[in-house]
């Protein structure tokens, strides 16, 4: 198998496997990952507009809830 950077042959202990990609040396996987901005299993790259401003929308709707849930919520009754 071919190293999906550099095109060199994998094999053995320099090797492994990028999910969704394929065959990938060790050495040449942290460059690929910051190139591809991926999270986890998420190619935030390969989103189109639409799924990225849903994707940001969850992600800023987390953090508001984790900071509620925070902060002491004062609220006045009357």
């Amino acid at each position: 198998m071919k190293c999906i950077i550099c095109d060199q042959s994998v094999f053995g202990k320099q090797g492994m496997t990028a999910v969704g990609l394929g065959a990938i040396h060790k050495k040449c996987f942290p460059g690929h990952t910051m190139d591809v901005r991926a999270f986890q299993s998420i190619d935030v790259s390969a989103l189109n507009q639409d799924e990225f401003m849903e994707l940001k929308e969850i992600v800023l709707a987390e953090d508001n809830a984790r900071n509620r849930s925070r902060e002491d919520v004062c609220v006045e009754l009357f």
